[in-house]
């Protein structure tokens, strides 16, 4: 079955979004394959390009006592139709730390800098 990519409505801009020329299938193999790298849960959807990312903490942060554990972060990468020859990436967290999510967006601005275009 090939996956689809939902249609880019760019009525709201969001901070965690690029848009890039790269197909589908290679941003996904790019950013998907260099977050498994690094250990973290990586959940593909069958039908649509969209994936599920779960950060894996190898050296959980001691905490105080008595304080509450904290959700691991979690988002999603959904990549969007935006015209015949750009697609949007856009990143959502579900749960977890906001800075730890915006500073891991950034991360990967970073390391796939060639991905992006105007």
């Amino acid at each position: 079955m090939q996956r689809t990519a939902d249609k880019y409505f760019g009525v709201v801009k969001k901070n965690t979004e690029f848009f890039t020329s790269h197909q589908p299938d290679a941003i996904v193999d790019e950013i998907g394959g260099y977050l498994q790298e690094l250990h973290h849960v990586c959940v593909l959807d069958a039908k649509k390009y969209k994936f599920r990312v779960k950060f894996i903490n190898p050296e959980p942060a001691e905490k105080a006592e008595g304080a509450a554990e904290e959700e691991p972060l979690e988002f999603t990468i959904k990549i969007l139709n935006v015209d015949d020859k750009r697609h949007c990436v856009e990143f959502n967290r579900i749960s977890g730390n906001q800075l730890q999510f915006f500073e891991t967006y950034q991360g990967l601005m970073e390391e796939y800098a060639d991905l992006v275009s105007a």
